[in-house]
């Protein structure tokens, strides 16, 4: 396979759906209610519960239930299977080479999901095309030859004319005209190529996809990417069969010489009723090109069994461990170019490493869902289009890149989702979701311990761009409203449209770099009458004397810094130091606080919007009610416990008056909640960031949704 130009699209990383046997009742605890909805069953309760709607999801899904699998397989297999598959002994080496990553013992449950039925065909992927354009290419394959032909033609007469040449560099000019690289000038010029869906194959499996452009398309319809272990557990049922139909190769069950549409070998199909896993194009999954756990350990046993059969060093030198990570993702499945190794291409446990910018003609892709409404899509929306920055070093309560220590754990988000149909084919998706950040990190150089830590760091220490302490973040594709907003007495409805906004806590009272600001400013205004002393300067100075004193200025403050330099280097006696008392340390740090902030007071204090009249009186006669905060100039209350809302870009829009005490709460019992009224509209998250192992701080968030809007069929959280 051929490797093309890398994307620049920001890695995404599915949701992880795979967890160790010993952690499935957490997960089913979580996921329980929801997963009751989908289950095959009695149709007639389904829909008379008030949670999910299975009728609302995708209609091509099919659901897996939770069970067992093992990934990998034993040297001893390895051996057997090269054996009994290769015709010659070079076919066998071959094999053996191949099967290397596949070595491994690695048993695992995988809770129940929903899975795909079909690869994504040409008609599902050309919707999302016209949906994103020009922001997403079309594939290759849908080029019009017409089109195609014209451009080689111009690249060739291009060629040319570019000087008058002599008959036989023209003759080589021409050769070189041939080598037009379509690949190439489609990849950079494809916002002006003509393009449709080949006649004929809308039903035909997507085809020139890298992993980038899966991803896209995924997070684009609310879905996911398959990841490995699910792939394998749909291909292989409950009785863990080797090929979708058992545990032989079947030679009556032929796999189609070229890719079909989708969903036309019906010999083929797996005990799950998931179409096209044996052959037509192989399919993305999510997982990282990774060993199975016991991979060294499988492979030193195979090196065992070959010296025993006595392999020559050279064979042993080519079954060495294959180059794992290095940003390789794993494709499954198979496609129509491997019928020579069929038996051994089509196994449960084939798995191929590609790099991740890779596209062929036989490469597609087949989505998958958790069973959480809106975790996937707020997952690859956090991962690509966040704005991390706004979190100040946290993080949110979200699935990792896929470390297995994160299986089965359950998550605080809570979402509502829902998808616009064509037929069978997705046309738009739908969500509005709350994620906590995970838990309370140092910010500003401390650690909250308590919930007096906590409300003090929420406003002592911030500085431009950084105020509050992040509580959550609210991610939407529909426009959202905050009815409870304020503005000094005055009701306010901010709107908040389609985007990801950060949630930050910020208790009533100043932060140091405005208290020391004032302090200093106090003092210079009082000595030169209510008048800062650059203005009282600059009236008297003329342009000379001010340029004079400029210099003199700068020639003072290096002289200043050269004094302090020389200062740090003496050591002070162990006499004077005991001498001085603790009150003594006290008033000369303060001392050297003040004196750095009368050097940047106005700055300050202009920057809270704070007038010269209450800095003058500060802090005994007069103290400010309100600041503005940056980005975004937004008017606060000072001395008032508020939820600051700031959008993606790093804006401070809006706030609300924060009146809950805060409390500490056993982690388990915030385990997140939201709260729909169907009826008004409003939706109520609870929940919030761990403060430590034991305790979380839980929160409540309100906002409104359009009535109209929440009575469609949106698949809202469990009771």
């Amino acid at each position: 396979m051929g490797k093309h130009a890398r994307s620049g699209f920001i890695a995404l990383l599915a949701v992880p759906a795979i967890i160790p046997a010993a952690s499935v009742n957490a997960f089913q605890a979580h996921n329980g209610d929801i997963q009751s909805v989908l289950a095959n069953g009695d149709e007639a309760k389904n829909k008379e519960r008030k949670g999910a709607k299975a009728a609302a999801f995708p209609p091509l899904l099919i659901r897996v239930p939770v069970g067992r699998i093992t990934l990998g397989i034993s040297a001893k297999e390895l051996m057997d299977t090269a054996k009994r598959l290769g015709r010659t002994k070079t076919q066998q080496q071959i094999y053996r080479k191949r099967m290397i990553r596949e070595l491994g013992r690695e048993i695992v449950l995988v809770p129940a999901y929903m899975i795909s039925k079909f690869e994504v065909t040409n008609e599902q992927y050309e919707i999302f095309v016209k949906a994103m354009w020009p922001k997403i290419r079309f594939p290759f394959s849908w080029w019009l030859p017409a089109d195609l032909d014209e451009h080689r033609r111009a690249h060739f007469e291009a060629n040319k004319k570019l000087k008058a040449l002599k008959k036989e560099a023209e003759e080589k000019q021409k050769e070189q005209g041939k080598d037009f690289d379509q690949d190439a000038f489609w990849t950079e010029n494809y916002q002006k190529l003509q393009w449709a869906v080949p006649e004929n194959r809308e039903r035909f499996p997507v085809t020139w996809i890298t992993y980038s452009d899966a991803k896209k398309f995924a997070a684009w319809t609310g879905l996911r990417l398959v990841r490995e272990a699910e792939w394998q557990r749909a291909f292989q049922g409950e009785k863990g069969f080797l090929y979708p139909y058992g545990p032989k190769w079947d030679k009556t069950r032929k796999v189609p010489s070229r890719p079909r549409a989708v969903g036309t070998t019906q010999a083929l199909v797996s005990p799950f009723g998931v179409h096209d896993m044996m052959g037509n194009v192989w399919e993305w999954t999510a997982d990282n090109f990774d060993p199975y756990k016991g991979f060294n350990d499988e492979l030193r046993k195979l090196h065992r069994i070959l010296k025993r059969a006595k392999f020559d060093r050279a064979s042993l030198r080519q079954l060495q461990a294959p180059d794992f990570g290095n940003g390789k993702k794993i494709v499954r499945g198979g496609s129509s170019d491997n019928l020579n190794d069929a038996q051994i291409v089509f196994r449960a446990h084939q798995r191929l490493p590609l790099e991740d910018f890779q596209r062929t003609s036989l490469l597609g892709l087949r989505l998958a869902k958790t069973l959480v409404p809106a975790l996937d899509a707020t997952t690859l929306v956090y991962r690509a289009q966040y704005n991390h920055d706004n979190l100040t070093g946290h993080v949110l309560a979200l699935p990792g890149h896929g470390a297995r220590a994160n299986w089965g754990r359950s998550f605080p988000q809570r979402g509502i989702e829902r998808w616009d149909f064509k037929g069978e084919l997705i046309t738009g998706y739908h969500m509005v979701s709350v994620v906590p950040v995970r838990e309370v990190l140092e910010s500003f150089g401390q650690l909250p311990k308590n919930i007096r830590e906590y409300r003090e760091t929420s406003y002592r220490y911030g500085l431009t761009g950084a105020h509050g302490l992040p509580v959550a973040v609210i991610f939407t594709t529909e426009k959202l409203s905050l009815q409870g907003a304020l503005n000094f007495g005055k009701a306010k409805v901010t709107e908040l449209p389609p985007s990801q906004y950060t949630v930050l806590y910020r208790a009533g009272g100043i932060n140091q770099e405005l208290h020391f600001a004032m302090l200093a400013g106090s003092d210079e205004l009082k000595r030169y009458k209510g008048k800062r002393k650059a203005d009282v300067i600059e009236k008297k100075l003329s342009e000379r004397e001010k340029k004079k004193l400029a210099r003199k200025k700068e020639r003072e403050a290096k002289k200043k810094e050269r004094a302090e330099k020389r200062n740090k280097t003496k050591k002070q006696s162990k006499k004077q130091s005991k001498k001085q008392s603790k009150k003594q340390k006290q008033k000369e740090a303060f001392a050297k606080i003040i004196a750095k902030a009368a050097k940047t007071w106005p700055e300050v204090v202009d920057k809270y919007a704070v007038p010269d009249k209450i800095t003058l009186g500060y802090p005994k006669k007069m103290k400010p009610t309100t600041i503005t905060i940056n980005p975004g100039k937004l008017e606060i209350p000072l001395y008032k416990d508020i939820l600051l809302i700031r959008d993606n870009e790093g804006k401070y829009i809006a706030f609300l008056p924060y009146s809950k005490r805060l409390d500490l709460k056993p982690n388990k019992e915030v385990a997140g909640s939201l709260k729909v009224n169907q009826a008004t509209g409003t939706m109520t998250y609870t929940g919030g960031p761990r403060l430590n192992s034991a305790f979380s701080i839980p929160f409540e968030i309100s906002f409104k949704l359009d009535v109209a809007e929440l009575r469609k069929n949106w698949i809202l959280p469990a009771k």
